[in-house]
């Protein structure tokens, strides 16, 4: 039998957010995503991947204070810069094509994303099922070599 070919379609996908957040959630998995917000066309998951988020920023827009646990939380800024604060490097700063990665570990942690500066950053936001859980949290920042 033939598999059919599915096709995740962003622009067949509401907008929605929360604390003046603009997003397209493609993947929101019940067990382990938040439910409000989802929308038609939302996928529940591909394999490890039980959240994909399409988020827009404004200036001085926060997500607040927030736990993350059992899950590993991807984080690829695409345009603008975006300050991330909590348990985990307090303080860094991510610019345009920077990528972090925070794994909970079974200790999980807190954070916060913020647009301090710009009048719009664009983030993309991946969770991941991690193969093998961890003990602790930590934290991984592969930043964009400054132009000279």
């Amino acid at each position: 039998m033939a598999e059919i070919l599915q096709k995740l379609d962003r622009n067949t996908i509401e907008t929605g957010g929360f604390h003046g957040i603009e997003q397209k959630r493609l993947i929101v998995n019940s067990q382990y995503g938040p439910r409000m917000g989802v929308k038609k066309g939302t996928w529940e998951g591909v394999g490890n991947l039980v959240y994909l988020a399409d988020s827009w920023f404004g200036n001085g827009v926060a997500t607040g204070l927030h736990p993350h646990k059992f899950i590993d939380v991807l984080t690829f800024v695409v345009e603008g810069t975006l300050d991330h604060e909590g348990s985990l490097e307090h303080g860094t700063t991510l610019q345009a094509l920077d990528f972090q990665v925070q794994k909970s570990g079974k200790e999980g942690f807190l954070h916060n994303e913020i647009n301090k500066e710009q009048p719009t950053t664009r983030m993309l936001q991946l969770w991941l099922l991690p193969e093998q859980q961890e003990a602790t949290a930590n934290l991984e920042c592969i930043k964009q070599p400054k132009e000279q």
